[in-house]
């Protein structure tokens, strides 16, 4: 069986990232105008963005990351926000994150995609990128997902059977995993849309539209 690597230099993870975004938002229409990036960091990604970067915010909790951000671009408005609390009277076409969404948990999420829908103009998208996948979380550390040269041996033996087994019962390193179906809960006045990883197959993406002329309550 081919086995797909997971051990990436960072440069090489950025751009697949990225050119995961770029696809998913083609796909999707998106047209440009304003976006938030919740999640932000140290704006790894936001150099290779293909989005409207005049009209751009990010948030993160970690001021540390927020100053490196900054050092780099003055001119970029940043926030140190909880990006599940976060709400803005400003509205967006497009907000965006990045594996984030891996420490939520279930109502930390429904809060985040709640309040983010509120924020996104009739019309606009919430791109969710990089969602561990419940479903393939047992090949993740099975080790399918993952080149490993010292698969022989007992202790190898122990860990790929034990860890799915201890991972059902308590948050391991990853942390928070999901099904697709799970983000079915806000259907009314949006569309849904989920995408497979083109790099890591125990991770997914969602793309919830908000319709035109609909509100959030």
């Amino acid at each position: 069986m081919t086995q797909v690597s997971i051990i990436i230099p960072t440069y090489k993870r950025i751009q697949q990232t990225l050119k995961t975004i770029d696809l998913i938002l083609k796909s999707a229409g998106y047209a440009g105008g304003s976006g938030l990036e919740t999640g932000c960091g140290n704006g790894a990604l936001f150099d290779f963005l293909n989005i409207n970067k005049q009209d751009y915010l990010g948030i993160d909790f970690s001021d540390r990351m927020l100053e490196n951000f900054k050092r780099k671009h003055p001119q970029v408005q940043l926030l140190a926000e909880d990006a599940v609390k976060f709400t803005s009277d400003k509205q967006f076409s497009l907000i965006f994150s990045n594996s984030l969404i891996q420490y939520f948990n279930v109502s930390m999420l429904r809060e985040y995609v709640t309040n983010s829908l509120k924020m996104i103009k009739p019309g606009g998208l919430l791109l969710i990128v990089n969602i561990p996948w419940k479903a393939n979380r047992r090949f993740y550390y099975s080790g399918e997902f993952k080149v490993d040269n010292q698969n022989s041996g007992l202790l190898p033996l122990i860990k790929t059977h034990l860890r799915p087994l201890l991972s059902r019962y308590f948050k391991d390193g990853i942390g928070y995993w999901y099904n697709p179906r799970e983000f079915a809960f806000f259907k009314q006045g949006t569309e849904i849309k989920f995408y497979g990883s083109l790099f890591y197959p125990y991770r997914f993406s969602v793309v919830i539209k908000k319709f035109l002329n609909d509100k959030v309550d």
